[in-house]
Formats: C-alpha cells, sequence, structure tokens
C-alpha cells in the first residue's frame, strides 16, 4: 500500500479591517467569543478527496465557535493539533478513526482527541466515495472537542 499524502488546510479567511461588519448582524446576532488560535500540521493517513470536507467544515466550525485557525508556523498559536485517520471497510460499512495530538508550540503532546464515524459504504474500498459528511462530523466533534478540553483544565 502506498503511503498516502499529507494535507495542510487552507488559510482561514479573515475580513478586511476596514470593512464595518456590524450593519450587516441583526441585534440579536452576536460575534463569538474569542477562542484563542490552533495551528492544524498536515492530516497523515486519509487520502485527498477525505480531507477537502474535514478541512472544510474545521475552518467554518472553528470560524462559527471563535477559534482562529493560523497557518504559518512563525504564528504563535495557543495549541498545535496533528491528526492521524485510518478506515476499515466491513461488510457495507466504513468505520473512519481519527486521533488529534493537541501540541503546544515545542511539540509536547498536551493532550488527544480520538473518535470515530461508521457509515454506510457500497463501494467496497475503505475510503471509497460518499464519506464527505462523515468527515464534516468528525470535523464538527474535533472542534467542540478541543474547545471542550480548553475550556475545561487545559492549565
Amino acid at each position: 500500500m502506498a503511503p498516502k499524502k499529507a494535507h495542510t488546510f487552507p488559510a482561514a479567511h479573515s475580513e478586511p479591517a476596514s470593512e464595518d461588519v456590524s450593519a450587516s448582524r441583526s441585534p440579536t446576532q452576536t460575534a463569538p467569543a474569542d477562542q484563542g488560535s490552533v495551528r492544524f500540521t498536515p492530516v497523515i493517513g486519509a487520502p485527498e478527496d477525505a480531507i477537502r470536507p474535514l478541512s472544510s467544515e474545521l475552518e467554518a466550525a472553528a470560524k462559527r465557535r471563535g477559534l482562529a485557525i493560523r497557518n504559518h508556523a512563525g504564528e504563535p498559536v495557543d495549541s498545535i493539533l496533528r491528526g492521524y485517520f485510518d478506515a476499515s471497510e466491513d461488510g457495507g460499512t466504513t468505520r473512519i478513526e481519527y486521533v488529534w495530538d493537541v501540541l503546544d508550540e515545542n511539540g509536547n503532546r498536551l493532550h488527544r482527541i480520538q473518535g470515530d464515524e461508521v457509515v454506510p459504504d457500497e463501494s467496497g474500498s475503505a475510503w471509497g466515495a460518499g464519506h464527505a459528511e462523515a468527515m464534516r462530523t468528525i470535523a464538527r466533534k474535533t472542534i467542540a472537542d478541543y474547545l471542550a478540553w480548553r475550556q475545561h483544565g487545559s492549565g
């Protein structure tokens, strides 16, 4: 089996500082509280087409929750997340397992986030088509789990 290529996440988009976004918000709509910043290292173990929906949803979920994603190694961040993925097919279902090591800027592991998603699969291939929603779900869980850890005892 050939090694799977690592994928780097796209840069988070930011609005120009001069733009007044408050006028476009309704009075009940508020910006999420600042939850700090993270950087994702390239994901290991998942193919490019599986990483695209993960990457997009990580960015969207982080933005919704007030967590900034930084992509440049020189930018200070609160944590670095290194992701590992594996998928196995078993009789019409695929189990996508994931692990995120939460690291400090020196590479020391502070925490581990892990889980899995089981999805129906008729392709006969562990990374077959149709796993985009599972990857988006993993992204939302990852951001939620990371923020819960930060809130309840990251130090």
